[in-house]
């Protein structure tokens, strides 16, 4: 009988020119998550980038699976490293790091939207729980189809899509309603 080898696992980064590849794919890709989880800190979205990279090559033997879940791995090294950042902060220096480093800070820098929209944006993404956080980046930061974030997180992607429409449903509740009517 003919096995099919679409989705055999084996170790697909051992050489270090297939690692090189994965990484000028993925490191922009894994820089904007970081960047964007980081409250915009570009240092601090750097060193975890590199961090990530580093920790991925080290592991690379390790790692057996096809060539689409290196992606996966990777991310799920980098926002394991987010969360292990986060739990070294006290919540004083996550508040005032928050309020240096707003998303509406620089989105105004960048002119992309106005001011008003943006600050308001911000205080409510700020207050969504982190997995809903997480899903808008996925989609609307970094532009991952549904089925890729659906694999990621290792669920449906009927359950990925209405994560999403939730995290957006939580958005439009805390949206201000005058904000609305102008």
């Amino acid at each position: 009988m003919n096995h099919s080898f679409k989705n055999k696992s084996y170790r697909v980064l051992a050489d270090a020119d297939v690692f090189q590849e994965f990484y000028e794919t993925l490191h922009v890709q894994l820089f904007r998550f970081m960047l964007t989880r980081l409250s915009f800190d570009r240092a601090a979205a750097e060193d975890l980038t590199a961090e990530t990279f580093l920790r991925a090559w080290r592991k690379r033997n390790t790692f057996y699976g096809t060539p689409k879940s290196v992606k996966y791995w990777i991310f799920r090294i980098g926002r394991n490293l987010l969360i292990d950042q986060h739990r070294k902060k006290r919540p004083a220096q996550l508040d005032e790091f928050a309020e240096q480093n707003t998303i509406g800070e620089h989105l105004r820098d960048t002119h992309v939207i106005d001011r008003e929209f943006s600050d308001i944006m911000w205080k409510i993404f700020h207050q969504l729980p982190p997995e809903k956080k997480e899903i808008l980046i996925f989609r609307y930061v970094l532009q991952w189809q549904v089925k890729d974030i659906a694999d990621y997180l290792e669920i449906k992607e009927n359950t990925a899509s209405k994560r999403i429409h939730r995290a957006l449903e939580s958005i439009r509740n805390q949206w201000p309603e005058d904000f609305l009517d102008e």
